[in-house]
This record gives structure tokens, C-alpha cells and sequence, in this order.
């Protein structure tokens, strides 16, 4: 497709809300700046020889502006608006503290390891940001946003929040003879995110390892047996990215109803609830079992073999919800489970090493079988949530290329399945839809050689 027709005027991609991309270079101004500032500290101190104490203080700081004009002629929002201009700033604070013990011991055989720590992590952001469109000339760009007519509600905003977590932590390892390892850790942590009833969450874990190879029954192998390992871990980890702050609570936001005040004689906006309050939201869990072996072959193979089984619990979704006794339709609840079961291998292999000349190769299989457990239960329910919005196709109108139901692995395609043509050409659609299911599989194989000429 050409950047400009024969008129000399830049194409656009017909029925779609795509736009050319050498117009959106050449007819918008989009100007931003960003300032960044890292701050790090550490201390340590040994308190006895054995025991160590360590803090660490960091803080992140990002300020930035943004300014973006698309003046009347440009495609979509130019023309549609008669020139829209934005300026926009925001101010982004992440400052995080860390203390902690380690402890760590070798007697005989024995060796033992210990930390126990504390951490607090705390966000804050805000910003604000104008905008307007319907300006008589384009020579202003966004520096005069008063000269556009146009005023509509949301032209102005600011915003802030702020959330903290708050973390304690603990590890104990040993070894014994450095053929036999143990693992133990525990999380109790602490958002201010969630529900009321479950701000805080424990995430422990454990794993164990045996070096076989370095047993007296493996003498016999050492010559191509170098390495063999053993390990066995599981544990728990929580979730609580992706959700925002303050969804646990009601909120209230201005709508579209207006009441009259008659001690002022006016009309004014009514606020009224944009969300429902849910004090049970809850950290998402994914709990991960996991047996591998480590090996070591005539020292020139080493590679591993990994089988995992994760389950993941209380995923988070926003419900239809009725209404009354929900005075909104919507709520933000823990209900998903989701699997994923596994195996991967990764082989790495010193195929030629002779003078100057090396050949190395790399090989790794892995796959995985996903599949959505759980979407509903008997308070919020669904029958299944489309993804993949295909709204800017042209006859696609409330259409979507994926979906998310149980049984199914989340990405499964979906839509109608052809048949083929009939005798006038058009597409033969079987009757409703069909879905399709993915299983993942990675097949990855590398060679490297190299030839030293000096």
C-alpha cells in the first residue's frame, strides 16, 4: 500500500482504525520528558562471627511531562475534533527499606544457614492533565489550551494513591557432607490492596537435593558420571499486581445525574457509587510442586530434567453482579483456579574441543498442558470471558478472536470455523462456534563452533 494516493493525501488501511504510520510522524507533536532519580544505601555489620547484620534503603523517583497536538488536518481525532492538544505531568515514588540477619555455620560436616528479615515497600503517585480540542487555527500547538471551544466533562483531572506492603520473612538451610541439602522459608505478607478480612497472606516453602554422584555406590560411575543431583521442592507464592489500589472499597465518582440545590438556586453534579466495597479480596496463590535432576556426563554433557505441577487459586475478576442488593453491577472478586503442568529438558554438549577448533551445541524440549479449572462459583458467575477485541475490523462489531472458559487454556482461539466458498464466492460458516485448544510445546536446538586463527 502506498503512504499517499495519487492526490497526493495519505492512505489509511479501509475498515480499520488503523492509521498510516508516516502520517502519524509527520501530522502529530508528541513531546515528553522524563527525570529519573536512583537512590541506593547499604550497611552492614557483624555483630559475632558467625552473625551478620545488613540494611538496605533504596528510593526511586520518576517525574514526567507529556505534551501531544494533533492539529485539524491530521486523520481521526484531528479532523473528527478540529485539533486536539493534551498536556499531562505525573510524579511516580517508590522508597523501600530492608533488614535482616544472616546467620551461617560450619561444624564437622554440618553446615546450617539462617536469615530472618523485615521489608516495607511503599508507592505513591500523582499527577494531573488538561485537554481540548476545537481550535479555529493549528499555530498554538498545545501551548494555548483556552483558545479550543470545545468543553467536556473530563477535560481536566488529577489523580493519586498511595499503597504499602509490608513483609516478614525467614530461611533456614543445611547441608550435611554436601550430599544432603534442606531448605525451609516462610512469607507473611501484608497489602494494603486487599479486603479487610485477608490483607495478609503465608507463602511458605521447602525443597530438598541429594548429590548422589558423590555417594560410595557411584565410585564405580565417576569416570562418565561427573555430576548427578536430586531435588524436590514446593512451595506457595502470592500475587497482588494487576489490581490497583483501593479496589476493596466503595467508592463514589461524579455521573451523569444532577440534582437542584434550592439553598443556592442551581444545579450541581451527583455523586454516586462506582464500586462496590468487597473486604474479602484476597491474594492470588500459586502453589508449585517441582522434581529435577541435575547430571554431569563424561565432562562434557550437563544438562537437566524438570517436571512441574503449578495450581494457581482465587484469581481475580470484575463480576456482573445484580442489582439491588449491588448498588453497582460490577465487583472485583477471587474466584479463578488455573493449572499448568509441565516437563522441560535442557541439554548442553562440548561436542568437539581440539586445539584451536571448539563445537558447542544446546538443546532444550519443553511442554507445558494449561488449563482453566475454575471461573464461577455460586455467588459470581460467568460463563466465559472474551478476549482478543476485534471492534476495529470493519463488520466486527462486538466480535473477539479468543477465549477464556474452564477447560480450556487461557489464548484458546475462538471464532466461527469455514467450510469454504459456495458458487458465489462468499465464505460457508458452520452453524455457531468452535474452539480450539492449544497445548504448548518449545523445541529449541543451537550450534556453536569456533576456529582461532591466532
Amino acid at each position: 500500500m502506498p503512504v499517499r494516493n495519487a492526490e497526493g493525501e495519505f492512505t489509511s488501511v479501509g475498515g480499520t482504525l488503523n492509521e498510516n504510520p508516516v502520517e502519524i510522524l509527520e501530522n502529530r507533536t508528541a513531546d515528553n520528558k522524563r527525570t529519573r532519580l536512583l537512590g541506593y544505601f547499604k550497611t552492614e555489620a557483624t555483630l559475632f562471627s558467625d552473625l551478620k547484620a545488613v540494611v538496605n534503603l533504596s528510593l526511586e523517583h520518576n517525574a514526567m511531562t507529556g505534551s501531544t497536538y494533533k492539529p485539524s488536518y491530521a486523520v481521526l481525532e484531528g479532523m473528527t475534533e478540529h485539533g486536539y492538544a493534551q498536556k499531562i505531568y505525573g510524579e511516580y515514588t517508590t522508597g523501600q527499606l530492608e533488614a535482616y540477619l544472616n546467620y551461617n555455620k560450619i561444624f564437622g560436616k554440618h553446615s546450617v544457614g539462617a536469615t530472618a528479615g523485615y521489608s516495607f515497600l511503599e508507592n505513591i503517585y500523582e499527577g494531573f492533565g488538561a485537554q481540548r480540542s476545537g481550535f479555529e487555527t493549528d499555530l498554538f500547538g498545545y501551548n494555548n489550551l483556552g483558545a479550543g471551544y470545545n468543553f467536556r466533562l473530563g477535560d481536566v483531572y488529577s489523580y493519586k494513591g498511595k499503597s504499602n506492603l509490608v513483609s516478614f520473612f525467614g530461611r533456614v538451610n543445611y547441608a550435611y557432607d554436601g550430599k544432603y541439602m534442606i531448605t525451609g522459608t516462610v512469607r507473611r505478607d501484608g497489602s494494603s490492596r486487599f479486603g479487610a478480612n485477608n490483607k495478609w497472606g503465608v507463602f511458605p516453602s521447602a525443597a530438598v537435593a541429594w548429590k548422589i554422584s558423590d555417594e560410595d555406590f557411584m565410585k564405580s560411575s565417576e569416570k562418565w558420571i561427573n555430576n548427578l543431583k536430586l531435588r524436590v521442592s514446593y512451595g506457595v507464592t502470592g500475587n497482588q499486581d494487576g489490581i490497583g489500589e483501593y479496589k476493596s472499597l466503595s467508592i463514589l465518582g461524579v455521573g451523569n445525574d444532577s440534582y437542584y440545590d434550592p439553598a443556592t438556586g442551581s444545579w450541581s453534579s451527583a455523586y454516586s457509587p462506582t464500586q462496590n466495597p468487597n473486604p474479602n479480596l484476597k491474594w492470588e496463590s500459586t502453589a508449585t510442586t517441582n522434581i529435577g535432576v541435575d547430571f554431569s556426563l563424561f565432562n562434557r554433557i550437563t544438562g537437566s530434567f524438570e517436571w512441574y505441577s503449578k495450581y494457581t487459586k482465587d484469581l481475580l475478576y470484575t463480576y456482573q453482579v445484580p442489582q439491588p442488593p449491588y448498588l453497582v453491577g460490577t465487583m472485583l472478586a477471587n474466584v479463578g483456579e488455573l493449572s499448568n503442568k509441565g516437563i522441560e529438558l535442557t541439554l548442553n554438549a562440548n561436542i568437539v574441543k581440539k586445539g584451536k577448533f571448539t563445537w558447542d551445541a544446546n538443546l532444550t524440549f519443553a511442554k507445558n498442558k494449561q488449563i482453566i479449572e475454575k471461573l464461577s462459583n455460586q455467588v459470581y458467575q460467568t460463563d466465559a470471558i472474551y478476549s482478543g477485541s476485534l471492534h476495529g475490523l470493519s463488520g466486527m462489531s462486538n466480535q473477539f478472536s479468543q477465549i477464556i472458559a474452564e477447560g480450556y487454556p487461557l489464548g484458546t482461539f475462538w471464532g466461527y470455523e469455514s467450510k469454504g466458498l459456495d458458487e458465489n464466492g462468499e465464505f460457508i460458516f458452520r452453524h455457531g462456534r468452535k474452539s480450539h485448544r492449544q497445548r504448548t510445546t518449545r523445541f529449541y536446538f543451537r550450534t556453536r563452533n569456533e576456529f582461532l586463527l591466532w
